[in-house]
C-alpha cells in the first residue's frame, strides 16, 4: 500500500506541475505579425483589430507613382474580406500608414491568425511602364 501511495503522490505532483505550465500559456506563443514585400515598396508593419480595421504602415522608394489598388483579407475567410483604402497614393520616400475597414459591421476574436493581399500598382521614376506587385501580410488579431 505504501508503494501505491508514493506512486500516486508522485503521478498528483506531475499533473500539478503539467497543469501549471498548460495554464501559462507556453505553448501558445503569439505569431508576430510581419508583411514580406519586395523592391520599390516596403512594408515596416501590420496591425488588424478585432474591429475588422486592417493598419499597415509602406513607403516607396524611385517610383513615380504607387497605388493601392485593392486589399484582401485572405483568412479567415468567414468575413467580408476586400476593402479599398480612401487614400491610396503611396509618397515617395516618406512611411505612410493605411487603413480599411474588412468587416463593416461585427467583430472578430483576438489571436485569430489572418492572412491578408496588399495589391500595388506602382511606376517608377523616370518610366512609362506601370508595374504589379502583391505585398503579403499576416499576424494575429488585436
Amino acid at each position: 500500500m505504501e508503494f501505491l501511495m508514493t506512486y500516486g503522490w508522485a503521478i498528483l505532483v506531475i499533473l500539478i506541475v503539467i497543469a501549471v505550465i498548460i495554464s501559462t500559456g507556453i505553448f501558445n506563443p503569439k505569431i508576430p505579425n510581419t508583411c514580406a514585400s519586395i523592391s520599390p515598396v516596403t512594408c515596416y508593419d501590420v496591425k488588424l483589430d478585432t474591429s475588422g480595421t486592417i493598419f499597415f504602415t509602406l513607403t516607396s522608394s524611385d517610383t513615380e507613382s504607387a497605388l493601392i489598388n485593392q486589399v484582401t483579407l485572405n483568412n479567415p475567410s468567414i468575413i467580408p474580406g476586400t476593402c479599398t483604402v480612401q487614400t491610396n497614393n503611396i509618397q515617395n520616400d516618406i512611411i505612410q500608414t493605411f487603413s480599411c475597414d474588412l468587416l463593416g459591421t461585427g467583430t472578430l476574436q483576438e489571436g485569430i491568425r489572418f492572412d491578408a493581399t496588399v495589391s500595388i500598382t506602382y511606376i517608377l521614376l523616370g518610366g512609362t511602364n506601370s508595374h504589379d506587385i502583391s505585398i503579403k501580410l499576416s499576424g494575429t488579431t488585436e
